[in-house]
């Protein structure tokens, strides 16, 4: 439930580490661009959650998709309201490096996933021309038109099903034993 999207790419380690320099040196210029509530926070990986995610992915589906890795490295952008949207690259024992991991943007609204797919979009133009993009919101995947009429019913759709499924657990369960991600009326 919600809006995904998905994205993957692969890279060796020389490009990998001049693509992120490279990357944090972009993403200050698309924020400038973005409304206030929007500015993205960036940050970069130490020692221990580079650890964490080796072992994340190896005990997790994406070592049965791509195999066992051996390192992680990369940056991250939180979007205000959105998940976070990873550019961690892991390196397989052949020495290649893959990206693959999602974001949803449910919660963030139309400006949190235009921001989220200009961020992909740029990435891959400038630095990953490999990487694809794989939209639930029907707006900036490899097969999308950015249609942002789609967008908004995608988005409109998925809170309507997330608020009528948050009221059922609330009417069985009681609000106080109901978390939701958020209130989504006026995000959309």
């Amino acid at each position: 439930m919600g809006i995904t999207i998905w994205y993957q790419a692969k890279s060796d380690k020389e490009n990998v580490d001049k693509n992120t320099k490279y990357w944090l040196k972009t993403i200050p210029k698309i924020a400038e661009t973005a409304p206030e509530v929007l500015k993205p926070e960036i940050f970069t990986l130490n020692k221990k959650e580079r650890k964490k995610l080796v072992k994340d992915w190896n005990e997790g589906w994406r070592a049965e998709q791509h195999g066992k890795v051996e390192d992680c490295d990369g940056t991250g952008i939180n979007i205000p309201g959105c998940e976070t949207l990873s550019f961690i690259f892991c390196k397989k024992i052949d020495d290649k490096w893959v990206l693959d991991n999602f974001t949803k943007t449910q919660f963030c609204g139309v400006p949190g996933h235009l921001m989220t797919c200009r961020m992909l979009e740029e990435a891959r133009r400038r630095y990953f021309p490999n990487m694809k993009i794989d939209d639930e919101g029907d707006f900036c995947g490899d097969d999308d038109d950015h249609d942002i009429e789609k967008l908004k019913e995608s988005l409109t759709e998925n809170a309507l099903l997330i608020d009528k499924v948050t009221r059922m657990l609330e009417e069985t369960w009681g609000e106080n034993h109901v978390k939701s991600g958020a209130k989504l009326k006026g995000v959309i």
